[in-house]
């Protein structure tokens, strides 16, 4: 939301103390991180750290603002200076290290709008959040103190904490990270859950804030969601799952397994144990099942990898199916190759595919087989070593 300020800065005070803490996260992002964003959607344009300490920004800052600064505390004001002549214009502050949501910086820039200087407080506890404007915005001994968190400023308004929603939570070590992680949480889940999503144990699932679940959808117990994840509509996620930045389509079910960074169709049924490495695309009506990986594979529609299968760096087509043990050998100690299973494959236990090879349409690999040449369309491919029978073998063996 952009301000009717003319110009936001905003500064951010970097100590020996809070530094580390900076970095700590809250439900996968740094705090730091978490400042940033919520600053940026607020209309504001530059950013200044004050640290003596050395500091390196947090990945994905440097794009959110027109101009970043990093100075010490006996430079505020030519920092200041260097960004911008505000005048008018208004300074936001953050002293401490705070979790702070997007209401307490929009209801600042509001109270800004009509007052000359302000103070967020809760019960006389200076938040670590003040904001100046006018001539007061360039006043280094004023903005010092805010950084400073001191509490001196008589003439400062008070804004009392029910006027302004949740303020936000000073973050002095790792058990104030984690209470404030718990109740991060819990907002989030409940904005999940006013959205037609169904949780069982919420108190055991952590999602981050930028993923968005689909109406109907169901969220079971030790569930982990990361990232710009995006879960569709009557999806069934856990128990004991782990998704990042993936997109998952309608009806699909993930039991007990891993999605990195990968796409999946509607209605496909993953897990238990399945994992699905980075760079994955899995069609609709899809198969994964117990102790499977993908790696840089792309699955067609209605294929079945029921279990203990390696299917990397792979194009596999539609309506292929898997037997158990099957492996695509896609690495020769020296590069990656790519193994092609056309539609209607059928491809026997235990094989090996010794990429790159192409296994053609309709063609079938016998159990056992080790592919080491394509595999012509509707063709039956085996290469196993042709079985003998030794008679009298035990009797033999024991002697």
């Amino acid at each position: 939301m952009e301000s009717d300020i003319i110009r936001t800065a905003a500064i951010v005070r970097i100590t020996e103390e809070n530094r580390t803490l900076f970095k700590e996260e809250l439900l996968f992002k740094p705090i730091g991180l978490w400042i940033a964003e919520v600053l940026k959607r607020n209309g504001v344009g530059e950013l200044l750290i004050v640290s003596d300490t050395p500091y390196r920004i947090e990945a994905g800052v440097e794009d959110m603002f027109s101009e970043i600064a990093i100075c010490d505390t006996e430079h505020v004001r030519e920092a200041l200076q260097e960004l911008a002549a505000f005048g008018d214009n208004c300074i936001i502050t953050i002293a401490e290290t705070v979790f702070v949501d997007s209401d307490t910086i929009q209801e600042l820039l509001n109270t800004l709008r009509i007052r000359d200087k302000v103070v967020l407080k809760t019960g006389g506890v200076p938040l670590g959040v003040s904001g100046f404007s006018g001539e007061d915005a360039l006043d280094p001994l004023l903005i010092l103190g805010a950084l400073e968190g001191q509490d001196s400023y008589e003439d400062y308004y008070e804004i009392d904490c029910l006027d302004v929603g949740t303020l936000g939570f000073i973050i002095n070590g790792l058990e104030d990270v984690c209470s404030t992680e718990e109740i991060v949480r819990d907002t989030i889940n409940r904005a999940h859950m006013s959205s037609g999503v169904r949780y069982v144990g919420s108190e055991t699932s952590f999602i981050s804030k930028d993923v968005k679940i689909g109406k109907g959808s169901i969220i079971y117990p030790n569930t982990i969601i990361k990232g710009s994840t995006v879960i569709g509509q009557r999806c069934k996620i856990g128990p004991n799952t782990v998704i990042t930045d993936s997109i998952i389509g309608d009806g699909t079910e993930v039991n007990a397994s891993q999605i990195l960074q990968s796409k999946v169709g509607e209605n496909v049924k993953i897990g238990p144990f399945s994992y699905i490495r980075p760079g994955c695309d899995v069609s609709n009506n899809v198969r994964i099942g117990d102790f499977v990986e993908l790696k840089k594979a792309s699955v067609g529609a209605g294929t079945k990898i029921s279990h203990l299968t390696y299917v990397g760096d792979a194009v596999v087509g539609e309506n292929v199916n898997f037997g158990c043990g099957t492996v695509t050998a896609n690495y020769d100690g020296v590069a990656k190759h790519t193994t092609v299973i056309e539609d209607g494959a059928f491809i026997g236990c235990n094989t090996n595919l010794i990429a790159p090879v192409r296994v053609g349409k309709n063609a079938t690999t016998a159990a056992g087989t080790t592919v080491t040449n394509d595999v012509p369309e509707g063709s039956l491919a085996i290469g196993r070593v042709k079985q003998s029978i030794k008679a009298d073998w035990n009797k033999y063996r024991k002697k």
